[in-house]
């Protein structure tokens, strides 16, 4: 017959054994929270349902999900992991091809000082920021790969938008760059064409659809696969989508002319990365750099 005395001990003992023989919390992993904001067009989006996911060379998991409140903000709490990137994503609630995003944090297995945002404005800077900076990493299933490519390229999304304040980043507004290339008004044409799809049915944003379609593939379902389109495929439809851009203006400065054939990527810094050495496994992420065609930005070298 078992005492009382002797089943809380029991109890007592079972409960010590299951504290050693659960699995720890992953190593560097901490507490944390984001509060944020998603706008649309210039405007808070309310009711929009915004998911934390964290990136690494082991792939996507979602962290945490909130809705919006009618003034556009969030506020989700998760458990910070040590290495690889934070990301938001935000979608409108029904059918809407609108899909904005913004990295948020960066991990230690990169080459470049991690950070961790506490708050983000999401909305269509942050989303073509991250989706250039980070095309090679994004995938069906979101953005992952391996380090230090991967935190190296999240660097440079912050590069191009400050996710802080959703509005373009210090390295393409600063007296080096500014008005001394087409980086900023190229980010400001991008911004607004993913505008065109924050109002519900809009014909401007079918067309931006259909002309980021690449050769031979479908049409994207949402705006962050139309802008990794064009990330991916440069020379889609200049004209017809400088033209389409000219409806919205959200987003200042923006093209005067239409860009060149192949631009829609020359005039966005994206990181670049050498091969590795025999000895390594995983690429070296270099710093944001360009391809040809208009001034490179200057980056400066991380701290």
């Amino acid at each position: 017959m078992i005492t009382r005395t002797g089943a809380l001990a029991v109890a007592a003992a079972v409960a010590a054994l299951a504290a050693v023989s659960a699995p720890p919390a992953a190593l560097g992993a901490a507490a944390a929270s984001l509060h944020g904001t998603v706008m649309a067009a210039g405007k808070p989006l309310g009711g929009a349902q915004v998911t934390l996911f964290a990136g690494s060379r082991e792939g996507v998991s979602e962290l945490g999900h909130a809705r919006t409140d009618t003034s556009g903000s969030f506020g989700i709490s998760y458990v910070r992991p040590a290495a690889g990137v934070l990301y938001v994503q935000a979608a409108p609630a029904g059918a809407s091809r609108l899909r904005l995003q913004s990295v948020v944090g960066a991990g230690s297995g990169g080459g470049v000082r991690p950070q961790t945002l506490t708050t983000v404005t999401v909305d269509e800077l942050t989303t073509v920021a991250t989706a250039y900076a980070l095309a090679q990493f994004s995938g069906p299933n979101g953005i992952a790969g391996p380090s230090p490519g991967l935190e190296n390229a999240a660097a440079t999304a912050f590069s191009l938008a400050d996710p802080a304040s959703g509005k373009a980043g210090a390295v393409v507004t600063d007296q080096d760059n500014g008005g001394k290339n087409r980086t900023l008004a190229t980010l400001g044409t991008l911004a607004n064409l993913v505008s065109l799809c924050a109002a519900a049915h809009s014909a401007g944003c079918a067309e931006l659809l259909r002309l980021t379609a690449p050769p031979g593939g479908t049409i994207p379902g949402n705006t962050v696969q139309a802008v990794l389109n064009l990330a991916r495929n440069p020379t889609l439809s200049p004209a017809g989508l400088y033209a389409l851009a000219q409806t919205a203006t959200a987003y200042q400065p923006a093209l005067t002319a239409p860009p060149p054939p192949g631009s829609w990527r020359s005039c966005i810094p994206t990181p670049t990365f050498t091969r590795p050495a025999a000895s390594q496994s995983t690429p070296r992420g270099t710093s944001g750099r360009t391809t040809t065609g208009c001034p490179e930005p200057r980056i400066p070298a991380s701290t």
